[in-house]
């Protein structure tokens, strides 16, 4: 094998191993740029310290509302507290407690569109919740 092959394919292996492991990484809240949980069961929606399970749909479309979105750091006045939340596992979302789109999770936030807002809150509805919660 010329040299020349044998740089490129020890680059690409390279690369794709710190791929790997950044997005491993990220998995655990390493980094936390990215809601990520791939392996993310069943939902479990807490309202003022009562936990309840949701059903299938709906802990399918808080998965899409929920992951995959950018963290950032901020510093909103909107309150969160522990007693409302949206788990999957010990993966945990604080939902604004004045009904605005920002969610916090492992001490950062992410922001919903106002369509996805209104959907997260209809979902919550059911289960007892209604914002504002203050």
């Amino acid at each position: 094998m010329s040299p020349k092959k044998k740089k490129t394919i020890y680059t690409v292996v390279g690369i794709s191993a710190v791929v790997i492991v950044l997005i491993i990484m990220n998995f655990f809240h390493v980094f936390n740029c990215v809601s990520c949980n791939p392996v993310a069961g069943q939902a479990q929606i807490t309202v003022n310290g009562k936990t309840v399970s949701a059903s299938d749909e709906d802990s399918a479309r808080l998965k899409e509302l929920l992951y995959g979105k950018g963290l950032h750091y901020d510093n909103p006045s909107c309150g969160f507290r522990e007693g409302v939340s949206v788990s999957f596992g010990f993966d945990k979302f604080l939902p604004a407690n004045d009904g605005d789109g920002i969610i916090q999770n492992n001490g950062k936030y992410m922001y919903l569109t106002d369509e996805e807002t209104n959907e997260f809150h209809e979902i919550l509805k059911k289960y007892g919740l209604e914002f504002p919660c203050l």
